[in-house]
């Protein structure tokens, strides 16, 4: 196809200006949410081009890592023959909570996610080679302005169950950034959820522009986070963050109304 063919040439055409630059690194990201579409064809023209020994960090969405129209022995092979390793870094899992993929309008399930994950395991399994993991940046989001004890518990299971920390680091970090542009800023506007300045305790992240300050609907889930965010502030006595996120969860369950144990 005729954007298969721009999509090609662009990143062969961009190695190259690399590679006649000397340029040391290795590893380069391929900046598209759908590079599963075209890598088969860019794998079959590494070659001509005489590039190899190089690591390419993959952006996939969930769905298409698990369509089945993707061969993946094939793949593999393609790879292994062109000299490259692959790395999915940043894959859009967001949420292991239903309610909370659909506040997000995600499109996917929680059962598709956890079916992704699995499969990212398994290539890394088969083929040692070619599939690395080596980064933990998956794309996650623990804390909305809607988020429900339930929904933490939701999480805490699959966090546990998958070892969710070797995709993602600093989950209990992980929140929703609020834009005047995204419809979210506005569902949280309609919801009197919007703050005029960022609540004490918060961590602001580097890398992202200043979002708007919000607050949690949930009282329970506010005190969760606070207790996290005091926990992990005293130090690796209280575990690592997964363990810490259950300690909070219980601390709250004892002086809660409606109470939820994460043990």
């Amino acid at each position: 196809s005729v954007r298969e063919e721009e999509w090609v040439s662009s990143v062969i055409r961009q190695l190259r200006w690399f590679r006649s630059r000397r340029c040391k690194s290795r590893s380069f990201r391929l900046g598209d949410h759908s590079p599963l579409d075209f890598l088969g064809a860019l794998l079959d023209r590494l070659g001509r081009h005489n590039i190899r020994g190089l690591t390419f960090l993959l952006d996939a969405r969930v769905d298409r890592l698990i369509s089945r129209r993707i061969q993946w022995s094939a793949l593999s092979a393609q790879a292994r023959r062109a000299g490259v390793r692959l790395e999915f870094l940043c894959g859009g899992f967001e949420n292991f909570s239903q309610p909370e993929l659909d506040r997000l309008n995600k499109g996917t399930s929680v059962a598709q996610n956890i079916e992704a994950i699995q499969l990212l395991r398994r290539l890394t399994t088969d083929a040692p080679d070619v599939f690395s993991h080596d980064h933990s940046a998956a794309g996650f989001i623990t804390f909305t302005p809607w988020t429900t004890p339930d929904d933490l518990l939701a999480n805490l299971r699959v966090f546990r169950a998958l070892d969710f920390s070797r995709f993602r680091s600093d989950l209990t970090c992980a929140r929703l950034r609020l834009y005047p542009e995204m419809p979210l800023y506005h569902a949280a506007a309609r919801d009197g959820l919007l703050l005029e300045r960022m609540p004490a305790g918060w961590i602001e992240t580097a890398g992202y522009a200043a979002d708007h300050p919000w607050r949690f609907r949930s009282q329970e889930t506010a005190a969760i986070h606070l207790v996290t965010r005091r926990l992990l502030r005293e130090g690796p006595a209280h575990g690592d963050e997964i363990e810490v996120l259950a300690r909070a969860i219980d601390q709250i369950a004892l002086i809660s109304p409606t109470p939820c144990r994460a043990r």
